[in-house]
Formats: C-alpha cells, sequence, structure tokens
C-alpha cells in the first residue's frame, strides 16, 4: 500500500488533481455535448475538438478567490457519490420491507405519477450539492470590481424559481397559455 500513497503523492506534487484531471473532464464534457448537439454540423468534428481543448486550457488558470477548482470537484463528486449510495442503499431497504417494487411495472406507474417531483427533487438535491460543496464561491464576480457573495447567489437564484413557478402555473392546462 505504501506504493500506491506515494504515487498519490506524486501525482499531487505534480499537479495531476490540479490541472490534468480539470482539464480532462471540461474537455470530455465540451467534445461529447459539442459531438452529441451537432452546432456545427456532420462535419464539426474538428472544430468540436479546438473548442473543446480551448475551453478546457482556460480551466487550467481559473482560480477564484476563495476555491481551487480542483477542490470543488473533488467534494462534488464526493457528495454526490454519497448521494447516489444513500438512494441505492434506501431503494435496497425498501426492497427488502416493501418487496420487488421497483419492478419495470412498478417503477412505470411511480414514473408516471410523480415524474414532476421526482425531477424537483433531483433539481434541489443537485443544488444542494453544488452548494455544500462550495460551488456558488467559485462564481466570486460577474464583472470586475462587482462582487457577489453567496447570500446573493442564493437571493438570484431563489427570484428566478420564483419566476419559473409563476410561468408554470401561469401556463393553464392546456400549457399552451392562460384559460
Amino acid at each position: 500500500m505504501a506504493g500506491f500513497e506515494s504515487l498519490l503523492t506524486l501525482a499531487k506534487t505534480y499537479g495531476f488533481f490540479e490541472f490534468y484531471l480539470p482539464f480532462l473532464l471540461v474537455f470530455s464534457l465540451f467534445y461529447g455535448l459539442l459531438q452529441k448537439s451537432k452546432v456545427f454540423g456532420e462535419g464539426g468534428t474538428r472544430i468540436n475538438l479546438i473548442i473543446s481543448m480551448v475551453a478546457s486550457f482556460y480551466i487550467l488558470i481559473f482560480s477564484p478567490m476563495s476555491i481551487q477548482i480542483s477542490t470543488f470537484f473533488s467534494t462534488f463528486f464526493a457528495e454526490t457519490s454519497l448521494a447516489i449510495i444513500t438512494l441505492v442503499v434506501g431503494m435496497m431497504i425498501v426492497s427488502l420491507l416493501a418487496g420487488n417494487i421497483f419492478d419495470p411495472a412498478g417503477w412505470k406507474n411511480v414514473w408516471s405519477k410523480s415524474l414532476g417531483l421526482i425531477v424537483f427533487g433531483g433539481f434541489l438535491l443537485g443544488i444542494i450539492i453544488f452548494w455544500t460543496s462550495g460551488g456558488f464561491e467559485l462564481f466570486g464576480q460577474i464583472a470586475p470590481g462587482v462582487a457577489v457573495g453567496t447570500e446573493d447567489l442564493m437571493l438570484i437564484i431563489l427570484i428566478g424559481f420564483t419566476v419559473v413557478i409563476m410561468w408554470y402555473m401561469s401556463r393553464g392546462e392546456g400549457g399552451g397559455g392562460k384559460e
């Protein structure tokens, strides 16, 4: 085990976690999204590659005032993993006590009745994990000289959430507008 520890220490010393892994993650995400969305058409592979590389290199110089990007990624993915493990264990316990309710027919029934609640819960869980892992500290400044704190960002999100709810409630049953 001492060899593995020294390997991790060496990797940390040479910036593997601070630079290479964030670079690789952002490159993969950008490239995958650009390829999937086909923004530049079917033959846009080279331009997708260039844009992904440029965006990823910008991550290497990104260092907000209060938190490093590598610290955010490590905390964010650790907390996300814990949330997923907690959900899976909860599903295992429910299956143990209530029988196999997660079979395709049972799950389809649950999914159709509570899709909105499931999506809202997942979105809320994602925001909570982003918040507790220090994600809002990455947005230290909106413009040069205009500092934004965590409380300000939460207020902006709350206002945006309220606007979305008001828009959704005003659509009516048909989805096309007021009735």
